[in-house]
């Protein structure tokens, strides 16, 4: 039976921690919650998952019906009889049109402020999950069946203490040509980086400890997040995760692809200077030899011609009118 709770003064509703949660990580996640009170709406429980091993966030905004695609892929895990994990989606407004459809999609609704930033969404969202994994992902995008069960096995290694998984092709592939991050290939890498925020598990206590995503950053957020784990946890390796696999395409028009071009244009400028020791970090990130995967002699000459188009589209303040869909 699904039930909403609104704030009651200074209260704001919860569900019950997991069996066996920390001292710290329980004042962590109040913290975080009293942090975000602000952005909070109402919390809507359409079924209460019993100590969730993992939650599975999705922010969404102003979606279509492909965020019913992705809870579908993650409803149907391999796990799902096995493991007990909830499905918590961030409302961050426009999903009315969808609500009535959830059905058994949804464990979770968490109602935020319209238009949220990203991060602060990603954060607040964090201080409602309850697993001691958390997963986040693209409201467009479509996880494997074994996505979670891959990913559970994976943190059984105690020095991992944050994953980011493999993106390939939904159904525009050349743009993904783009973002060559997206398929660093087949074998398990210490990456140093949670380069695909939006496939993503992370060790609740850890992140919470390290503050989580900075809530101004939009781009190069999952460098930083990666630097904080190693200054606070130096044991723990942040890793590329290549059986956490999700469909799921950079851009899906040339609309969306000259709204990236501008909107990410600076994002190295923007996160350079947070802090000194930082920028020492990137530094050392970007000299490291990566894993590439082998382009075909097609997929080299779309290469070359996006980064034509995108070095004249970031150079053109006209292109800012240009609206993502």
């Amino acid at each position: 039976m699904q039930t909403t709770h609104e704030p009651s003064g200074e209260n704001l509703p919860t569900l019950p921690d997991r069996g066996g949660i920390g001292d710290e990580e329980r004042r962590l996640g109040e913290a975080f919650r009293t942090r975000y009170a602000s952005e909070f709406r109402e919390l809507v429980v359409r079924r209460e998952v019993k100590n969730p091993a993992v939650t599975l966030v999705v922010v969404s905004y102003r979606a279509g019906d492909y965020l019913l695609d992705c809870l579908r892929h993650l409803r149907g895990q391999t796990v799902a009889l096995d493991l007990p994990y909830e499905i918590l989606v961030a409302d961050s407004g426009g999903l009315e049109p969808l609500r009535s459809r959830y059905g058994n999609l949804v464990d979770v609704e968490l109602r935020l402020r319209d238009g949220l930033p990203l991060n602060v969404a990603r954060n607040a969202a964090m201080g409602w999950a309850r697993g001691e994994l958390v997963a986040y992902i693209d409201d467009d995008g479509l996880v494997v069946p074994d996505w979670l069960e891959y990913g559970v096995n994976l943190f059984r290694d105690e020095t991992i203490g944050a994953a980011r998984g493999r993106i390939v092709p939904h159904k525009h592939p050349w743009y993904n040509v783009w973002a060559g991050h997206y398929d660093r290939g087949d074998e398990l890498w210490d990456e140093d980086n949670v380069s695909t925020e939006g496939n993503m598990l992370i060790r609740r206590a850890v992140y919470l400890a390290i503050d989580g995503f900075r809530d101004d950053l939009y781009g190069g957020e999952g460098l930083y997040l990666a630097y904080r784990m190693k200054r606070a946890f130096p044991a723990l390796r942040s890793v590329y995760a290549p059986g956490m696999i999700m469909r799921h395409d950079y851009c899906r028009s040339a609309r969306e692809f000259v709204w990236k071009s501008r909107r990410y244009k600076d994002v190295r400028k923007n996160i350079t200077g947070i802090e000194p020791e930082f920028d020492a970090y990137m530094a050392v990130f970007d000299a490291r030899k990566k894993p590439v995967k082998k382009r075909t002699p097609t997929e080299e000459v779309v290469l070359a011609g996006m980064r034509a188009a995108q070095s004249v589209i970031a150079r053109m303040p006209i292109f800012d009118r240009v609206k993502r869909r």
